[in-house]
């Protein structure tokens, strides 16, 4: 390990810690010539700031003070690359004057003040300060805060933080207007994700319109790593229409179907042409694909109706069982037809484990069943009162070993039924 930091400092370029003071007249004449809503803004805190100082200079003195007190704190070296920029110090967590830290961005004497300075205005309760995190990124420099993230990036990640729902509604028309593909760090698909319930109704239509428009083809998508973030805004800026979109983008051996279903696990869909194309998608994988695929769209049908889809999607799981050989010497390792089955097992479970554990409860004497999922579906039984508990008691014992302290434990959370069933497998 040592051997390895050696050689990672010594390939790696050391970075400059030291100073790096900007033009402060130069970058004050940009901001100040800045127009719109962030030169205003600017202009605005600016004033604030010198009448504070010239009205109640002592009271601005000892603000600045502390200030300059918890930037001086040694920032925590934790996770922090060798040669890579010194950890950043922080602000912390007071509410500083606006004016103050956008008066001290200019001056600071290192990128990793001015960064500091910057998440301190990110976080800071003033609704000005995503219009005032907009001047600041016209007016410094490209090489500002030099920081190991791209620059675009790095702002970005600013404005995101510090976004108010007010700034976001008269951002995103611009933010969405460009006709490529949208990627993974893009900032209005960002700001979707965190602000789509609280949107106007006409600019949700808007924003779904326009992200519609830039939805590439899968394999573009793929490599953009945009897929999940891209059908997650769309179902939360209109589900109904982004159903529709879904259900004929479901294509066995598409590159979309995959992060569709993912999201889905998480944020079902509504509408019947996007259950029907659930149902229909388990009857066209094959092989591997349908390992993966299949599970997160019997998941995925389950969290849409539950009760309505369970006899469905317990046939789905039965299926992939009977698809799944015992393998005698995996001893708890599992199969990856048995696997993918387990995984629609518990979802199942959560919406009737009694049904579901009657109907798998076979499952226990196999070798190859994790016992912890074992386990469950004896929850099952032991939570409907099924006679058959004593069987299943003796068939999970005898499936592995080390088996026997597990279920005295684990029968510590039972009922006198389950007790009983317990001690009469015992005998």
């Amino acid at each position: 390990m040592q051997r390895l930091e050696e050689l990672f400092r010594r390939n790696t370029p050391a970075r400059s810690p030291e100073p790096r003071p900007l033009d402060q007249a130069a970058v004050r004449a940009r901001l100040n010539a800045l127009t719109g809503e962030p030169g205003e803004v600017f202009r605005a805190v600016e004033a604030e700031a010198a009448v504070a100082q010239r009205d109640r200079p002592g009271e601005w003195a000892a603000v600045e003070a502390r200030l300059d007190a918890v930037l001086a704190q040694p920032p925590s070296p934790l996770f922090h690359r060798p040669g890579a920029s010194p950890p950043a110090p922080s602000v912390g967590q007071e509410p500083w004057p606006l004016p103050l830290l956008a008066s001290r961005v200019p001056g600071a004497e290192t990128p990793a003040l001015r960064r500091a300075l910057l998440r301190g205005i990110a976080g800071n309760p003033d609704p000005r300060r995503s219009p005032l995190l907009e001047a600041l990124r016209q007016g410094l420099p490209p090489d500002a805060l030099d920081d190991d993230l791209p620059w675009a990036s790095l702002w970005d990640d600013l404005l995101l933080a510090a976004a108010t729902l007010a700034w976001t509604e008269a951002r995103l028309p611009g933010l969405l207007a460009t006709e490529a593909p949208p990627r993974f760090d893009d900032l209005g698909l960002r700001l979707v994700l965190r602000f789509a319930p609280q949107l106007r109704p006409d600019t949700r239509q808007m924003a779904f319109d326009r992200l519609l428009a830039r939805r590439a083809d899968p394999d573009t998508m793929w490599r953009l790593q945009v897929q999940n973030p891209y059908w997650n805004a769309l179902l939360l800026l209109d589900r109904a229409r982004a159903s529709d979109v879904i259900a004929a983008a479901l294509l066995p051996h598409s590159r979309d179907t995959f992060p569709i279903l993912q999201v889905l696990e998480k944020e079902p869909g509504v509408g019947e042409p996007l259950a029907r194309a659930l149902r229909g998608l388990g009857a066209q994988l094959e092989g591997r694909n349908r390992l993966m695929n299949g599970p997160a769209a019997q998941v995925a049908l389950l969290r849409m109706a539950p009760r309505e889809n369970l006899p469905a999607v317990l046939d789905e799981a039965a299926a992939m069982v009977q698809r799944a050989p015992e393998d005698r010497t995996a001893n708890g390792a599992g199969t990856e037809a048995l696997k993918a089955a387990t995984t629609v097992i518990e979802a199942a479970a959560a919406v009737d484990r009694v049904a579901t554990a009657r109907r798998f409860a076979p499952l226990v004497s196999r070798r190859d069943l994790n016992p912890f999922d074992g386990l469950k579906l004896l929850d099952g039984l032991e939570a409907g009162r099924d006679p058959s508990l004593p069987q299943r008691i003796r068939e999970w014992r005898a499936a592995g070993p080390r088996r026997e302290r597990m279920l005295v434990e684990h029968a510590q959370l039972w009922g006198p039924f389950g007790r009983r069933a317990l001690r009469e497998a015992g005998r």
